[in-house]
């Protein structure tokens, strides 16, 4: 009987300690609230900078707008300071204001150095962004002016 007994005792010790305790299930909680805490705030910044993200590559878009309609204005003897433009909204881009500075860079204002300052407001804060580029003004090949002297 004594060996009958002692397996039975064995038993029941086994089938006492097969399970959690209730502070292990406490400590696994916790664990998993801290990781999937942190997953949700991995999830929203990435979302935020998703968003902004989006805006810069909208201002990419209207800078370059920008500057292929003022490229398609520049002719020769045209005034510079009736296409530069200063708070304006594009109709494609509403969301947005912009000013166009242009600065020649030469005295015989061929080449021309285009500044595009958008800005909009990003969560109750106003931001600006420069974009620019240098244009050339279409001379034409009537207008053609060497750069040097033919020699005789």
């Amino acid at each position: 009987m004594t060996g009958q007994s002692r397996y039975r005792n064995r038993d029941v010790k086994l089938q006492k300690q097969s399970g959690f305790t209730l502070l292990e299930v406490l400590i696994a909680m916790a664990i998993m609230i801290v990781g999937i805490s942190s997953a949700l705030v991995l999830f929203s910044t990435a979302a935020s900078l998703q968003g902004e993200t989006t805006l810069l590559h909208r201002m990419s878009d209207l800078a370059d707008t920008l500057f292929s309609e003022t490229a398609a204005q520049l002719k020769s003897g045209v005034d510079l300071k009736a296409i530069a433009v200063k708070d304006a909204t594009h109709p494609d881009f509403p969301r947005f204001k912009y000013s166009v500075t242009i600065i020649p860079l030469d005295d015989f204002e061929d080449e021309l150095f285009v500044c595009a300052d958008i800005y909009y407001l990003w969560r109750g804060e106003k931001r600006t962004y420069r974009f620019s580029t240098i244009l050339l003004r279409y001379l034409g090949t009537d207008s053609i002016r060497p750069t040097s002297t033919p020699s005789k």
